[in-house]
């Protein structure tokens, strides 16, 4: 009877497959036969042949092969710094022992299939084990962080630059970081021979604004400029940081920006100075004086840009740098000035001193069909009272000026919208600044002459 090709075929490999396992057994015997005595026939470590030999035996062939790596030095590169580091310097060494043991841990029990396939790999090109490099990881990370100082980049925005009329963009510049947890463990992964050079990891933080985002920012939406006496120097400072925070700021479609959280909180330890400030009906020392005066001006640069706003606060008494109702106070935590991105298209605020003044603009995209809007105020005055006190310690009929008075005001605010029918007219804002009264001291005493 003729047998069936598919078991012929089922009884070579069946023939083989015994054959295969009868030589595998009999090397396991073998080395299993060896294992008080020596390492497995066919174990490399880093490419060196250790079968056959003891552990000391093995581990002098190791050091005779690889001790000479260590008189080495690493090279680190990171961007376009390199350092070179003695590997003595950081207590390095190769763990010899840890992949001896590794080759010695064949000896022991597996199952079944894993003893087939390492004896496997040690009948045929050998079982290779890497070798990995110890050395004082604190010392490492301290040569590191000197290297951090010198690698380690904020990221700058790209901004607009406004010179002799013409706007210029200023490219981004991401930032870069030396990531040290993860190059150290990089360096942890080298075996000899060393690389002669190597990369440390770096991540790349990216610029919070590029000039993508303002290049289809080409026109000025609004501008305010507002005079500054530079001679009362804490109150410019405290500008000049105010500026520093809010200059070069992009808003998206649709976000809110926030004075008091752009400028952060007004205290010493965030380098304000104390400067006059409006306190109710008295004018104070107190940190961040002035800053009100570019909350002003910027509050007058969204209301010609068309902006929604969200928050604004009137100042108790009239200032200098704006007219009634266009004035724009705040207060950390009490009182700020917040507007909304209620266009198609993000804007980017510019902020800078500018001939002894403020000067603050926004950037941003035409909409062809919003109209333009003008300011419009109306200013209804008040006029002071006179107050007459009486002062004993003034001679009879003699008077004092205690107050000279100021003129208040009721200031309206309109938004004028120029259209093909016409104009309109929309209430922005409407003010109260209370007169400050003309106090005059009027002498009830007698004057006596003292010999």
């Amino acid at each position: 009877m003729q047998i069936p090709s598919y078991l012929k075929i089922g009884l070579i490999f069946s023939i083989i497959f015994v054959q295969t396992t009868t030589t595998l057994a009999a090397w396991s015997a073998i080395n299993h036969y060896r294992a008080g005595q020596a390492i497995p026939i066919g174990v490399l470590i880093n490419g060196v042949p250790i079968g056959g030999l003891k552990l000391e035996e093995a581990a002098a062939r190791l050091q005779n092969a690889f001790d000479t790596e260590l008189e080495k030095q690493l090279v680190l590169k990171a961007g376009n710094q390199i350092m070179h580091i003695s590997l003595v310097d950081i207590d390095a060494h190769f763990n010899y022992t840890k992949a001896i043991n590794k080759a010695l841990d064949m000896q022991q029990p597996q199952g079944i299939a894993r003893t087939l396939t390492n004896n496997m790999k040690l009948l045929g090109s050998g079982l290779n084990i890497p070798l990995e490099l110890t050395f004082n990881s604190q010392k490492l990370t301290d040569k590191l962080q000197d290297l951090k100082k010198q690698i380690d980049r904020k990221p700058t925005g790209a901004i607009i630059k406004w010179e002799n009329n013409e706007r210029h963009v200023i490219p981004e510049q991401e930032g870069i970081n030396l990531d040290i947890p993860s190059s150290i463990a990089k360096i942890s992964k080298l075996g000899p021979p060393l690389s002669p050079t190597i990369k440390l990891v770096t991540k790349k933080n990216p610029a919070p604004v590029s000039a993508a985002d303002l290049k289809p920012l080409q026109n000025i939406l609004g501008e305010c400029e507002t005079k500054l006496d530079l001679s009362q120097q804490n109150r410019t400072h405290n500008i000049e940081l105010a500026i520093q925070a809010i200059n070069n700021t992009l808003v998206k479609t649709g976000e809110v920006f926030s004075y008091n959280q752009q400028v952060g909180e007004r205290t010493a330890a965030n380098g304000f100075k104390k400067a006059p400030v409006i306190e109710g009906d008295r004018v104070v020392d107190g940190y961040g004086g002035g800053i009100c005066q570019l909350s002003s001006t910027l509050y007058n640069t969204l209301l010609l840009a068309n902006l929604e706003i969200i928050e604004r606060h009137p100042h108790t008494k009239t200032v200098s740098y704006v007219a009634p109702g266009l004035d724009a106070t705040v207060a950390y935590g009490q009182q700020d000035l917040r507007f909304r991105n209620n266009s198609e298209h993000s804007i980017f605020i510019t902020a800078h001193l500018e001939d002894h003044g403020i000067a603050v603009r926004i950037w941003g995209v035409i909409d062809e069909n919003q109209p333009l809007a003008d300011i419009l105020t109306e200013l209804t005055p008040l006029d002071p009272k006179v107050i007459i006190r009486k002062q004993a310690s003034l001679g009879k009929g003699q008077q004092k000026v205690l107050s000279s008075g100021k003129r208040g005001y009721i200031a309206k605010v309109y938004k004028v919208f120029k259209t093909a029918p016409g104009e309109t007219k929309k209430l922005v804002s409407k003010d109260y600044y209370a007169p400050e009264h003309r106090i005059i001291l009027m002498g009830t005493g007698d004057v006596t002459e003292t010999k």
